[in-house]
Order: structure tokens, then C-alpha cells, then sequence
């Protein structure tokens, strides 16, 4: 069993510099504060997108316009004084 749902890989450098990152994907536990929310881990960085599929075979090409997001709508916007 995979600690993780799903995987991608995303540029995040640029045209000199690729910098290609390989991120798996799950949801928060129970005991977060974000539970239930989809949780986004780094794994590790490549040279070049050959190297991370060669590494995350099954990992989809994503960026951040993509990815979803975390809601914060379930927090207080009171302070914790």
C-alpha cells in the first residue's frame, strides 16, 4: 500500500535552470487541522523531466494552476489571544 494516492511532477525553475520536482499527493489525517483536506508532500528534486519519470513512472505532469487547494474557511478569523 503507497503512502501516498497519487504523484506529479511539476517545473519549477526555468529555461536555464529546470528544476523538476516530484511531489506525492493524499489528505490530511483526522487529527490535523486541515483534515480531509488534500495534502501536498515534497519527494524530491531532478535535473531534468526524463530523471523524475524514470523515478515516479506514474506521476502526471501538474502546476500550481492545476493542484487543488486547501480551504481555510473552516478557521475563526478571531485571534488566539
Amino acid at each position: 500500500m503507497s503512502k501516498y494516492d497519487y504523484y506529479t511532477i511539476q517545473n519549477k525553475g526555468n529555461a536555464e535552470y529546470p528544476d523538476w520536482v516530484a511531489y506525492g499527493w493524499g489528505t490530511y489525517p483526522s487529527h490535523s487541522v486541515l483534515a480531509g483536506q488534500p495534502m501536498k508532500c515534497y519527494l524530491k528534486s531532478f535535473d531534468s523531466l526524463t530523471e523524475a519519470r524514470d523515478a515516479y513512472p506514474d506521476a502526471e505532469l501538474s502546476n500550481e494552476y492545476l493542484e487543488p487547494q486547501v480551504c481555510l474557511n473552516h478557521l475563526s478569523d478571531e485571534g488566539d489571544y
